[in-house]
């Protein structure tokens, strides 16, 4: 296949699996419409991803690698990575979609500061000013000052509580990596989270009907399905080049938010969105360049 069109199917699987990650959002969202507490849904998602990494794996005979090499330090990632999850079902439960994505996607600016603290990737003064302007894009987009109801600040709060849980783990991920494959990251992470989602259950467990059963079902496996895809493009391009496209979340959770639940997103939120994606397009971007870099200096 022709180096051009396998990076136009990259992205066509990246924008797929983009989506497929706005529909599990969905379903979370009408699951908490459905009156089923977060442990529940966290449970399920959980366990969706567990199942789906030990069927991969059986085929191979590779079950037993899916443990991880460094339990303790898995551990810590996925109980931060448990409480992120949980924050994003309760911002979901408070927030329109379009909302939501636009405090989500502080995550890029997070992630460009948290790697220059802590990995020492340099944060030049380009990015520096692009992580500003995506922040001002935030803060124009949820439009703070301006008839914010209760239920929308705790929505607010939660959701970047998620996304700051989130970029921790990112960051964190591009050091355990180097130790620990995907697939255990993933399992691990599966298991941590339906144990962490069912074990609550003993408290009060609200009864599935059989609707919403489907529905997380249906979240299940648009999670796993937008996981699968992710990985696929990451194999087929570079990282930059996917993330580039992340920002298509922003315009299927506002299409998605106007189907289902009528949301017309207001003029604050477009301008907003705008500005945090052409902030997010320049760290991309910036990134990119510093790939290519590296690529053709001498070692």
């Amino acid at each position: 296949m022709p180096k051009s069109r396998k990076h136009l199917r990259a992205i066509g699987i990246a924008i797929a699996g983009f989506t497929s990650w706005v529909l599990a959002d969905v379903c979370m969202k009408l699951a908490g419409e459905a009156a089923l507490p977060p442990n529940e849904v966290v449970g399920f998602i959980g366990l969706t991803g567990a199942i789906f990494m030990v069927l991969k794996a059986l085929p191979k005979g590779k079950v037993r690698s899916l443990w991880p090499k460094h339990p303790k330090v898995q551990l810590c990632r996925a109980l931060m990575d448990l409480v992120g999850l949980y924050f994003c079902v309760i911002a979901l439960n408070h927030l329109p979609l379009a909302v939501f994505y636009v405090v989500v996607f502080m995550a890029p600016m997070l992630i460009a500061i948290l790697a220059s603290l802590f990995l020492g990737e340099h944060l030049s003064r380009g990015k520096i000013i692009a992580v500003i302007v995506g922040f001002i894009g935030v803060v124009i987009g949820v439009d703070p000052f301006h008839d914010i109801a209760r239920g929308d600040w705790l929505g607010c709060a939660a959701a970047l509580g998620s996304t700051t849980c989130f970029a921790i783990n990112v960051t964190w991920l591009r050091v355990i990596t180097r130790s620990e494959s995907n697939d255990s990251i993933a399992f691990f992470n599966g298991l941590v989270q339906t144990v962490g989602g069912f074990s609550l259950l003993v408290i009060h467990a609200e009864p599935i009907s059989a609707k919403t059963l489907l529905i997380l079902i249906c979240m299940g496996l648009f999670c796993v399905s937008g996981n699968v895809a992710n990985y696929a493009a990451l194999r087929a391009t570079t990282a930059t080049n996917v993330a580039q496209f992340h920002y298509t979340q922003i315009i299927a959770g506002a299409l998605f938010g106007y189907l289902i639940w009528h949301d017309v997103p207001a003029v604050h939120l477009i301008v907003g969105a705008a500005i945090i994606i052409l902030s997010g397009l320049y760290i991309a971007a910036h990134a990119h360049k510093a790939e290519n870099v590296a690529a053709v200096s001498p070692r």
